[in-house]
């Protein structure tokens, strides 16, 4: 393997990773480290937190009928916790469509028609 070759990473192809993946593999490593640092208020969450977290998360979605290649209209506002809703929707192979906190009304309506999403998750 080539030092420069873009299609690897850490000793693995890259081709078949996903983030739920690396996550899951740095949580063996290194869990626990610092996964995710909230510069606003100083919050953390280890590797192996954020592991636990995101499988917890996706498996309530699957509960809720959530599959893979299922879109998920998400609407939070950032922090650990809209991470982890991320984390676990990538986990499943569920499709995030993220929308923005400042839509309302007839706007909002309209974007969540054309994500075609199954499931709405915002605050």
């Amino acid at each position: 393997m080539h030092e420069n070759d873009s299609r690897h990473w850490a000793g693995h192809d890259i081709r078949h990773l996903t983030a739920g993946r690396v996550l899951e593999q740095q949580a063996g490593r290194i869990g626990d480290k610092p996964f995710l640092v909230l510069s606003a208020d100083g919050r953390t969450c280890s590797y192996a937190d954020a592991e636990r977290i995101t499988n917890r998360l996706a498996n309530g979605l699957r509960a809720l009928g959530i599959r893979e290649g299922h879109r998920a209209a998400v609407m939070l506002e950032n922090s650990l916790e809209t991470a982890f809703v991320y984390l676990a929707l990538a986990k499943m192979g569920a499709i995030a469509a993220p929308l923005t906190t400042a839509a309302q009304g007839e706007l909002l309506a309209r974007y969540v028609r054309q994500s075609e999403a199954v499931v709405f998750i915002g605050s």
